[in-house]
């Protein structure tokens, strides 16, 4: 099994928005994806999981894992490291623009609010679907588990 993968239909389109769009606004953008899934990263870590694949979809970043089962605590905090990683970004964007006032500086900080909002929404596959997966699964375990 590959350990990176990428759909072409994302492979399009990010090829279409470095064409068009304004490459700072997507150098700010990506750079909050990357420190969102880091996030991600590093809460798999200390949970004991290993990554198994990477995979950029249409619908962003996902990182497949695989090790010892995580408890639903696990899983919840794991989901939850994404959007917990931009909003924590983006108060720090906030603070660091009091004493140096840039214009970057606020366009990344609201980079990461629209990342984590987006994030939280409950649809799958976003990080707040996953954790109401997560959550209903906990609350209504499957008969004869």
């Amino acid at each position: 099994m590959k350990r990176f993968a990428c759909s072409l239909s994302f492979l399009i389109v990010a090829v279409y928005l470095l064409l068009s769009a304004e490459k700072s606004w997507l150098l700010l953008f990506w750079s909050a994806a990357c420190l969102h899934e880091l996030g991600h990263l590093a809460v798999l870590v200390l949970v004991g999981g290993t990554v198994q694949r990477f995979c950029f979809r249409m619908s962003g970043a996902e990182l497949q894992y695989c090790g010892n089962r995580i408890s639903y605590g696990g899983e919840v905090l794991l989901a939850l490291a994404g959007p917990i990683a931009n909003l924590l970004c983006a108060c720090f964007c906030a603070w660091i623009s009091r004493y140096w006032p840039m214009d970057w500086i606020y366009r990344f900080a609201g980079c990461h609010l629209v990342l984590a909002v987006f994030n939280l929404l409950p649809a799958m596959p976003l990080d707040g679907g996953r954790v109401l997966r997560t959550l209903l699964e906990a609350s209504f375990p499957m008969a004869g588990e």
